[in-house]
């Protein structure tokens, strides 16, 4: 099948197609037959030093380099979707090898899916380091070029993790910046939002009959446009109480929180979001967070919303709270930010910190559900617990979080006290 390549406008595509054509006569093709055997060299981007670059990565679990099929992901191009699953034909990516072996990309689409299969198999090992590998479904299933519609129309410049279909979802990518497809952060954040959605929110599905609507992105609809069959929908018009529309975005801005907050731990960037989508500049986790709202201010917010679709802007802005307010916190514990993703992540501080966050995911839902009928979770609950379940927080972070979140809250053992300028 021929693939329909993406315009590689940005200088870092432009010079990876610079660099296969200038290793032409010292290259051969890729033998579309050829299987694998061990370790598979490739040069995609790579975050060194707080920049892109390009470097040479291995990969151990390819078992087809022309469909990039392994232990690790499975692609779909221009997928459909039939009884909950993603379906259509795998792609083919274009190669040349160099004279010592290593696999290069040929154009720019399948230099973005030879990052993506590097970045889901080193999220594959840590997974096994932090002890959850079993959680997901592995290999992955990774749809590019997909087409995803809303009411806005044919979406763009999107990467979503979609928890009906247990899927990752790539749309096309038309900006001057990097790939979101290629960016190592971006990726960390929609494998997190997996584990929110299997561990918080699907068996939150018999206490708040909306709870699914939390997931990252309910408002989509991927439509299969080969033929006309099965479509996956969640309406984000569909009314909710206002006890449910109180948790649905709270669980939203949790979920998109904590997931900006596993991007970071995996790249060691705190500004992945802007390297692609420079319209969100405001998300990059060195910025100044804001205090978390009381449990009145965000029923005051959200009051005015009977739709969820209506009231994104609200979850976004809270899920960025909190990963600023956490980057702070765990800083000292990191080691230093911006290095290569699957190097430094292999630093014990960043595995407990991981581990600690998928122990207060389990939590989280183990309190939402001993909620009483007129009772609401507090924005700062999140945070209270995982001030109990991050052993290299210390004084200081600990202090960080007291400092943002409701009077009253317990974290690390001792109630916040709000001065009133973090109101």
């Amino acid at each position: 099948m021929k693939l329909k390549s993406l315009r590689a406008r940005s200088v870092l595509l432009s010079a990876v197609c610079g660099i296969a054509l200038a290793c032409l006569p010292a290259c051969q093709d890729t033998n579309p037959h050829q299987k694998p055997e061990g370790t598979v060299t490739v040069k995609v981007p790579v975050l060194r030093e707080g920049t892109y670059k390009m470097g040479l990565v291995e990969l151990t679990t390819l078992e087809n380099l022309l469909t990039l099929r392994g232990a690790a992901a499975q692609f779909f191009f221009s997928p459909g979707i039939q009884g909950n699953q993603l379906y259509g034909v795998e792609p083919r990516i274009r190669t040349m090898r160099t004279s010592d072996g290593t696999f290069v990309a040929t154009d720019a689409l399948s230099l973005q899916m030879l990052s993506l299969y590097s970045n889901l198999e080193n999220l594959m090992k840590l997974d096994e380091k932090i002890g959850i590998k079993n959680l997901n479904t592995w290999p992955r299933s990774v749809a590019v070029n997909a087409r995803l519609v809303d009411a806005r129309g044919q979406q763009r410049d999107n990467a979503l993790y979609s928890g009906q279909i247990d899927a990752f979802l790539f749309v096309p990518y038309t900006k001057s910046d990097l790939p979101l497809s290629m960016n190592a952060g971006v990726i960390g954040h929609e494998h997190f939002h997996s584990f929110f959605y299997k561990l918080v929110l699907k068996p939150l599905g018999g206490v708040f009959s909306q709870a699914s609507n939390a997931d990252a992105h309910p408002d989509h609809e991927l439509a299969d446009f080969a033929a006309n069959i099965d479509r996956f929908k969640t309406d984000r018009g569909q009314s909710m109480s206002e006890r449910e529309m109180y948790h649905v975005t709270l669980l939203r801005g949790m979920n998109e929180g904590l997931a900006d907050i596993w991007g970071y731990l995996y790249s060691g960037d705190t500004s992945f979001v802007s390297r692609s989508l420079r319209s969100e500049k405001a998300r990059d986790l060195e910025q100044q967070g804001e205090a978390i709202p009381t449990s009145t201010q965000w029923a005051e917010r959200i009051r005015m919303y009977s739709r969820v679709g209506e009231s994104l802007g609200e979850s976004y802005a809270l899920g960025s709270a909190y990963a600023k307010v956490l980057r702070v916190a765990v800083r000292g514990a990191m080691g230093r930010e911006g290095q290569s993703q699957g190097l430094r992540i292999q630093d014990q501080a960043r595995i407990e910190i991981a581990q600690a966050l998928i122990r207060s995911l389990v939590k989280l839902e183990e309190k939402i559900k001993s909620l009483k009928d007129d009772e609401n979770l507090k924005p700062s609950s999140i945070l209270e617990i995982l001030s109990h379940e991050i052993p290299a927080l210390g004084d200081e972070g600990c202090a960080l979080i007291r400092e943002k979140v409701e009077s009253g809250t317990d974290v690390c053992g001792t109630p916040a006290v709000r001065t009133p300028e973090a109101r």
